[in-house]
């Protein structure tokens, strides 16, 4: 399992970088030809529509996994959700300097609520990771019923679910440990 979300997080990246690569190409081939109607010269917007689409699969799959019950660690989550975060940030700026700076609303708008769907998607794949393991942690008591609840809302939020994983990484580790001490005291100390 955490190859597959390796893989998702670094298939993530694909997608600007091939929406630059296209930006690329299609300026230096004459962008208008396309909107004229001579769709070949169009080829290089397939390549980034392509990474977003096996990006996505990826994400549905850790998705689909992690509610079978073969999810990776908290840790393992965090991780994968702190390498993703660069990747967050520079597409909210990208996209906000195209539509704001660029004068780009007319090419942008259209594909804004793709670009939301495709960035949700992948913040789902990890998150599913870290809501699989909230059940075992309230199964063992190292949660309360309150707090599962609390921590599954927060997972399907942006940037609060990165800081939630962080959080849920530290003091599950803690609170794991401090039963364990309760539970098997040593004697003689």
């Amino acid at each position: 399992m955490k190859r597959l979300l390796a893989i998702m997080a670094a298939s993530v990246y694909l997608v600007p970088l091939s929406i630059a690569a296209a930006v690329y190409v299609l300026r230096k081939n004459e962008a208008r030809a396309i909107f004229a109607g001579n769709l070949e010269q169009g080829w290089p917007l397939i390549i980034p529509f392509a990474f977003a689409a096996f990006s996505g699969a990826l994400a549905v799959a850790n998705i689909i996994a992690a509610a079978r019950g073969r999810f990776v660690s908290l840790s393992a989550a965090m991780v994968a959700k702190l390498c993703l975060a660069p990747f967050y940030i520079i597409n909210f700026c990208v996209w906000a300097l195209g539509l704001v700076v660029f004068h780009t609303a007319l090419i942008v708008l259209p594909l804004l609520p793709f670009l939301v769907m495709y960035a949700y998607l992948t913040v789902l794949g990890t998150s599913a990771h870290v809501i699989s393991n909230l059940r075992p942690l309230r199964r063992r008591g190292i949660i309360t019923t309150g707090e599962f609840a609390l921590h599954f809302v927060l997972q399907v939020v942006f940037v609060l679910d990165v800081l939630d994983s962080i959080y849920l990484n530290v003091v599950c580790k803690r609170r794991a440990e401090t039963m364990a001490v309760q539970e098997n005291p040593r004697e003689g100390v």
